[in-house]
């Protein structure tokens, strides 16, 4: 399987590494598409690559089978994570948020007009998200199941939403990185050179 592999993305191939022996076990060939800026394993074990078109792909690391989302965002998909409900969620340059189930190639949800660039996005312990942004704020989200089945835009299929716990302030420019500690404190990293807990 791929617990004992890591996967990284070389732009327009996936290359998977074998951790023990740190050789390349396979790699597969994304072709064009605005190349992969982030990768994620979903809870099926497939590869979920987000590309510079705005192209969400899930592929099979055993076969290179590849299946394409059936919506996209409108600029480069900038951060991809497993949500503990075993969704998978893209965070994107154009400023949504969607949240996918990988297996039945179905757009649970699209958030719009926050009106800024998503730069990172990370999975919180006890579920949902936080997200990092141009602007310098970080936003920690929540997802929900709805009670109707009626389409949110975008292709969605409405079983979803998505809404905003808290807002973070203080870095002054971009948050390039995002993770969180173990006793549920979020560590973040700014091109504002700062980094804060």
């Amino acid at each position: 399987g791929i617990a004992d592999k890591i996967a990284f993305d070389a732009f327009h191939s996936i290359q998977i590494w074998n951790v023990n022996s740190m050789e390349i076990a396979k790699e597969i060939r994304t072709g064009a598409g605005g190349g992969i800026w982030c990768l994620c394993v979903d809870s099926h074990g497939m590869l979920v690559s987000g590309h510079g078109s705005g192209a969400v792909k899930v592929w099979d690391p055993a076969t290179a089978a590849c299946k394409v989302m059936p919506t996209k965002h409108d600029d480069f998909v900038r951060s991809l994570v497993l949500d503990q409900n075993g969704l998978v969620v893209s965070a994107s340059y154009d400023g949504t948020i969607k949240v996918w189930d990988t297996l039945n190639g179905v757009c649970k949800a699209t958030l719009n007009g926050l009106n800024t660039r998503i730069c990172r996005i990370c999975s919180l312990n006890g579920g949902g998200f936080a997200t990092g942004h141009e602007d310098g704020k970080i936003m920690r989200w929540t997802l929900s199941a709805t009670s109707s089945s009626a389409a949110t835009g975008g292709g969605d299929d409405g079983s979803v939403s998505i809404e905003c716990s808290k807002i973070l302030e203080g870095h002054t420019k971009l948050v390039r990185a995002l993770c969180q500690l173990p006793d549920g404190r979020l560590v973040s990293g700014s091109k504002d050179r700062q980094i804060r807990v």
